[in-house]
């Protein structure tokens, strides 16, 4: 939800909350293995994200406990943004926040400060929000899901030297308000 609420933000829309729980009970695999493009295209279709005040967070659902929610915060458009450093730096630069998918292993878990150097990896297990990238420390920065006091106060600084973390496995996704 973070890069929809980051469009929403930079639409002019102001700040929103949306409910990550609304994709855990109407997206199949929504928070156990789903994907960035299959949650958003579902929420385009669907009427929007609602507040989280509308659907709290229980950290528990499969996809099919969906009730009719009442429109919510809706998006012009969905950009995949295809794999690779040569396309997402720049989509980050021109347009803002970059859905991605990563391997968060241990280190990635029970990151606090400073920047992870992630080892090999060929698979990914979490989405995540590219915020920024720092040229001068050669680095990427993320916002996660885990809350607050997870990392930095919910933010991750990683390594773009090496595996990128898995990031540049997939093709990633980019939300225009």
């Amino acid at each position: 939800m973070a890069v929809l609420e980051s469009a929403h933000i930079i639409a002019g829309g102001g700040a929103g909350n949306f409910a990550e729980q609304q994709l855990v009970n109407c997206v199949p695999n929504g928070c156990n293995g789903g994907w960035h493009a299959t949650a958003l295209s579902w929420l385009h279709s669907h009427g929007g994200a609602v507040g989280e005040t509308t659907v709290p967070y229980r950290a528990a659902g499969d996809g099919h406990q969906c009730h009719a929610y009442p429109a919510g915060i809706n998006f012009r458009s969905l950009v995949t943004v295809p794999k690779g450093l040569s396309t997402v730096e720049p989509a980050l630069r021109g347009h803002g926040p970059v859905g991605v998918t990563v391997y968060a292993g241990y280190a990635w878990q029970h990151y606090l400060d400073g920047i992870l150097v992630c080892g090999a990896t060929s698979s990914v297990n979490h989405a995540v929000t590219l915020v920024g990238y720092s040229q001068t420390q050669s680095a990427w920065i993320i916002k996660n899901s885990w809350g607050t006091g997870w990392g930095k106060k919910g933010v991750m600084w990683f390594s773009a030297t090496g595996s990128h973390c898995g990031m540049m496995l997939y093709d990633s996704v980019q939300v225009y308000g």
